[in-house]
């Protein structure tokens, strides 16, 4: 189900991306509403599913600066099953299934290279149901899918 969110919303929403601390009294005085409305609008956000506050580690400062994206492709009836061992991993960051060959993608972080490659070359091999699987090293994040944000122009297709 598609939520409906305001101007109010999207401005709350923009402000905690920004940073998920900030006091409501300061979101209220930059958007001319009260305290008590972000508050309630902010509970309503987290209810809905909308907006989730955590905490986002930066994997570089606490030792896996490799990250690499791995897709994988697997034996059809085994896939989810695959992917639901990938999920369980330490190193895999995200895992989604996808609309064709491969059949997953996943994001995956490592402390070394040598860690990258036992994975690769130890790791996923032992794993029933994948056929082959490919690694591209990701040499730099332009954009991390944590900054991304609403449109507040639907885009013109």
């Amino acid at each position: 189900m598609t939520v409906s969110l305001d101007e109010l919303d999207l401005t709350i929403i923009e402000a905690l991306q920004e940073d998920g601390r900030t006091p409501f009294d300061k979101i209220a005085s930059q958007t001319g509403a009260s305290a008590r409305t972000i508050s309630a609008r902010v509970s309503r956000l987290i209810e809905e599913g909308v907006i989730d506050i955590i905490a986002v580690v930066n994997p570089e400062r606490v030792g896996y600066p490799v990250l690499a994206a791995v897709f994988i492709e697997t034996e059809m009836a085994k896939t989810k099953a695959v992917a639901e061992t990938l999920a369980k991993m330490p190193e895999i960051a995200f895992v989604s299934l996808t609309s064709g060959d491969p059949e997953i993608y996943a994001s995956v972080r490592a402390q070394s290279n040598h860690a990258l490659a036992t994975l690769m070359t130890e790791k996923l091999p032992c794993i029933e149901g994948i056929r082959r699987s490919r690694m591209l090293l990701v040499l730099d994040v332009v954009k991390a899918a944590s900054k991304w944000s609403i449109p507040k122009e639907p885009p013109h297709v």
